[in-house]
């Protein structure tokens, strides 16, 4: 999970200008520089996604005006590197700028000490409402992670709002859209004072499982290898992915599939600034 850039940029949303950020795989922050004193901050997170899968790093056939026109407007950054392609690691990173080795969270999963202080540790001292949503089971609350959010919810809270959020592969709604409908709710409540936002997207991490409205022409032997492949014993991680050379056979439907959980995600950030 190594990250290539991020983009830093003031945008509408709900009729407000806000200055939102965001980084692919988690690990990078940014503030828009210029705006009044205490700006509205969104941090945008997106699990797994690659930069040379997107338009505005040369894709030829991505579906991403949304990034793009937020590339094309902000700062886009090209050599970023993570700490660890690891995400509790990397988010704990991302919000304390320490080291895992500093923050004392080596492994995934691992609990962030309350001693650590987080970037929305620093708005909340600053006046900020604060508020987190996230819909990666390893980057939420059981990590520490929440630790300075006034409102918080994570991949459990959100299952538990949103029992549409299916893991069969034939949801109505995704994870990308119920962070949005979060995120945008909350919003909502402005009381005129300063608010940071943090919005961790799991899309487009693995399984590759977009609506079906965003896979029109992908062949669906794509998603019954993923339900195989998840019932699938094996004595290694290595075995258990590839199910003995398959996967190899059906790489271009994992490559649609991907790139269709990546204009999935896009969409649903179109929706922060309408």
């Amino acid at each position: 999970m190594a990250v290539e850039m991020w983009i830093a940029e003031g945008v509408e949303v709900n009729g407000r200008r806000r200055w939102m950020a965001w980084g692919l795989a988690a690990i990078l922050f940014g503030q828009g520089c210029g705006g009044p004193a205490q700006p509205d901050v969104v941090l945008i997170t997106i699990d797994t996604l690659r930069a040379d899968r997107l338009g505005c790093y040369g894709y030829a056939p991505a579906q991403t005006p949304t990034i793009d026109a937020w590339a094309a407007g902000g700062t886009r950054f090209e050599n970023g590197v993570t700490c660890i392609p690891r995400t509790t690691q990397a988010v704990a990173t991302l919000f304390t700028g320490r080291y895992p080795a500093q923050h004392g969270v080596r492994e995934i999963g691992e609990y962030l000490t309350l001693e650590e202080t987080t970037w929305a540790k620093v708005f909340s001292a600053a006046g900020y409402a604060t508020c987190g949503i996230s819909a990666n089971q390893v980057a939420g609350s059981f990590q520490g992670l929440h630790q300075g959010f006034d409102a918080f919810m994570d991949a459990s809270d959100l299952r538990g709002k949103y029992p549409q959020l299916a893991e069969d592969g034939g949801l109505d709604l995704g994870f990308a859209e119920a962070v949005t409908l979060e995120g945008l709710a909350w919003l909502d409540q402005a009381d005129g004072g300063p608010r940071f936002l943090w919005l961790h997207y799991i899309d487009p991490h693995f399984p590759y499982r977009p609506p079906p409205e965003y896979r029109p022409g992908v062949d669906p032997s794509g998603l019954e290898f993923f339900e195989e492949s998840e019932g699938f014993s094996a004595r290694s991680a290595t075995i258990s992915f590839d199910l003995n050379g398959r996967s190899s056979e059906v790489r271009d439907v994992m490559s649609e599939l991907y790139d269709a959980e990546i204009r999935y995600v896009d969409a649903m950030l179109a929706r922060l600034s309408e």
